[in-house]
């Protein structure tokens, strides 16, 4: 259906962006759910817009409740159950404001309630342009392009019945009561586009021209499962006959919902067709537990779209914040339909920011050496007298006993011959007299015995002078004496 988009473009700019449109023909469903066409300027039919009740709820819808402006003194403006009858329709409007991402805001009015039980539980749909072709309607086009299409006329109405027992809270519900929340869920999805215009005999239940119709952006979806055949080409030219409305086998061919369901999710289309209901719902064996099943029964809660609904809508040409559907919107940073886990997308749908690498511990600055104290200098060992060798004494040497001179007798001289002539021998060859060293007394030695001869070296009996020997002798001592070398003794301790 990528064709769709295109289609719908091109009919809604035409249709919306002339001024002389602002009164032309629109169509609405009343209290009763059957639509009517109307003037668009018509004041009996329409409540403009700015009345005195008008309030903005999250954002995407603003509301104003007839009720109350008129005073009714019942349905929403009961004295008993009026305000949390609002609340409750403000609490239905802000869940839709928190999975639909668009940009405009749509304008419903809730028409005056209807008190007698006999016509449907509640109603509501969007305003129609007398348009070949599908569309969404004003509702679906006021949110999806922020641009309000007519701007004395509303988008869109909700009628409900008071008639029946109804839960006007939201605390559960009971067995015997309608719940109010359920049943505003699914008359406002069905002004937000999910609806078929869909008649018993295959056409518009609106407006047909020369094998054409109107048709809702829905029905452009609906396909002859069984026979592969959509109803309707894409301008909206009829290719169905009034069997395929009641045939049990019609299917809603969007591929967001197929994705999601597991298959096409089967459309509400009973043999006999039943108006209001058939085709702009989904089948009772497929929906038990979607918001727009066809029937609402006493205690039944059905709160919230399924995932697959949440899709559908999706097909309808809404982002729909569904996070894990693989489309982003709303305030998704990212959608990966959760199939990777490594890809930096949660199933929360945020980005998961890069592990960053655990920073090296700065090694921790080693803590300065607290000084050490100077160490307190060691007192200096008093010194130990090292015991001087004290020398001992060089002894005196014992005096040496002065010779005692003994007189030497003294031979008489022999008589010297005269001296003879000199024979002719040189003098050279004379031979003095050798002389023969002092004798050195030791130390110890005992002197030579007194009156002992000295006995001249070599042999020679060579007598001398005592007197001249014994003075010698004693000089010679003396010398010995002085010359002698000090005795060095070792030292003690």
């Amino acid at each position: 259906m990528a064709w769709l988009g295109f289609v719908l473009t091109a009919i809604l700019v035409a249709s919306w962006s002339s001024p002389s449109e602002a009164q032309s023909p629109v169509a609405y469903r009343d209290g009763d759910g059957r639509w009517q066409w109307t003037e668009s300027g018509d004041q009996q039919a329409i409540t403009r817009k700015g009345a005195a009740s008008l309030e903005t709820i999250g954002g995407t819808f603003t509301v104003t409740f007839e009720d109350v402006d008129r005073a009714t003194g019942v349905g929403f403006d009961s004295p008993a159950s009026g305000a949390s009858r609002r609340e409750t329709f403000r609490t239905v409007l802000l869940y839709l404001s928190s999975v639909l991402d668009v940009v405009g805001t749509a304008d419903l009015v809730v028409l005056a309630s209807q008190t007698d039980g006999t016509g449907p539980l509640a109603s509501a749909g969007p305003y129609l342009l007398p348009i070949i072709g599908f569309q969404g309607g004003l509702v679906y086009e006021h949110l999806m392009t922020g641009v309000d299409p007519l701007a004395d006329t509303p988008d869109g109405t909700v009628s409900v019945d008071f008639g029946f027992p109804w839960n006007s809270e939201t605390d559960p519900t009971s067995e015997v009561e309608f719940d109010l929340y359920t049943a505003l869920l699914h008359e406002v999805t069905h002004a937000l586009g999910f609806l078929s215009i869909v008649g018993p005999d295959a056409r518009s239940a609106l407006l047909n021209v020369n094998g054409a119709g109107l048709f809702s952006v829905f029905d452009a979806f609906l396909l002859r499962e069984s026979m592969d055949r959509y109803l309707f080409l894409e301008g909206g030219e009829i290719n169905s006959i009034p069997k395929d409305v009641s045939s049990r086998d019609l299917v809603f061919a969007g591929a967001r919902a197929q994705a999601s369901f597991g298959g096409f999710p089967a459309v509400f289309a009973p043999n006999p067709f039943l108006e209001g209901s058939s085709i702009g719902h989904w089948s009772l064996e497929t929906a038990s537990a979607a918001v727009m099943s066809p029937i609402v029964e006493p205690g039944d809660e059905r709160r919230e779209f399924t995932d697959w609904e949440l899709q559908a809508l999706g097909d309808l040409g809404y982002d729909v914040v569904a996070c894990g559907d693989g489309f982003i919107a709303g305030a998704e940073e990212c959608d990966d339909a959760n199939a990777d886990e490594e890809d930096g997308c949660d199933s929360s749908c945020r980005f998961v920011p890069e592990p960053q690498p655990e920073p090296e511990p700065k090694p921790e600055p080693e803590p300065e050496p607290e000084p050490k104290p100077e160490p307190e200098p060691e007192p200096e060992p008093e010194p130990v007298p090292v015991p001087v060798p004290v020398p001992e004494p060089v002894p005196e040497p014992e005096p040496v006993p002065e010779p005692v001179a003994v007189p030497v007798p003294v031979p008489a001289p022999e008589p010297v011959p005269e001296p003879v002539a000199d024979a002719g021998v040189p003098d050279a060859m004379v031979v003095e007299e050798e002389r023969t060293p002092p004798t050195v007394v030791e130390e110890g030695d005992e002197p030579p015995a007194t009156g002992s001869s000295l006995q001249p070296s070599g042999g020679c009996n060579v007598q001398r002078s005592d007197v001249g020997g014994v003075s010698l002798t004693l000089v010679l001592l003396l010398l010995a004496v002085l010359r002698r070398p000090a005795v060095n003794r070792p030292s003690r301790g």
